[in-house]
Order: C-alpha cells, then structure tokens, then sequence
C-alpha cells in the first residue's frame, strides 16, 4: 500500500480568473489501472480513470474529466465501491482497459444476442 492523493471538485482559470474549487483526498491504497479515454480525435479533451484498493478493501475510482482547451475547466469526481463486482456493474469497460481484470469472453449465443439488442 502506498500513500494516495486525488482530488475531487473543479479547477482552472476561465477569463483569466482562477475559479478552482475542489478538496484533495488522501488515503492509503494499492493503484489498480488506469485508463484515458479520449472525447475527440485529437486528444485535447478526455476522461481518465483510475482505480484503487483500499486499505479497508473497497474499491476507489478516479474520474479525471480534462481538457486542454483555455477556458475549460478540469473537473474529477470520486466513486466507492465494496468490492469489484460492484464495481463492475458501472464500470466494466474501463476495468478492462485499464486491465484490471480479463476482458468478458461470450459464448456465440451471448454474442448473438448482443448484437441483436444493438440493431434494434
């Protein structure tokens, strides 16, 4: 375990003003992954998550909501789960492209169904 600080809430400067507003957290825990997923083709805006275990074993997620444009704001959040199947639920992309666990493997019959329910 190792000593953690993420924060939560906004920061920036917009118009010239500094108009931050967010705490910082401190915990101990072990980093699982982490992944960035970008929101245009030319990485200038995006989401990164990072996923934690805690010292009490719950499971803390990091979202990084960033932007490199002037006058955006960076915004992040933090998620606690009790453990990873929760986890799971809401975030089961992600964890797998942070590789923090192995990518689901369907059946074909699961396959097929999936793609049934996408076109319609």
């Amino acid at each position: 375990m190792e000593q953690v600080r993420i924060w939560e809430g906004v920061r920036g400067v917009v118009g010239g003003h500094e108009v931050s507003e967010f705490v910082v957290v401190a915990f101990e825990a072990e980093r699982l992954g982490s992944w960035t997923a970008l929101e245009d083709e030319r990485g200038n805006r995006g989401d990164t998550y990072t996923f934690y275990r805690s010292e009490g074993g719950s499971i803390i997620v990091h979202i990084e909501h960033w932007s490199r444009w002037a006058n955006e704001l960076d915004s992040a959040e933090i998620e606690e789960y009790d453990s990873i199947e929760s986890c799971l639920v809401v975030y089961r992309k992600q964890l797998e492209n942070a590789g923090v666990v192995q990518r689901r493997v369907l059946t074909l019959a699961e396959w097929r169904a999936n793609r049934k329910d996408r076109e319609e």
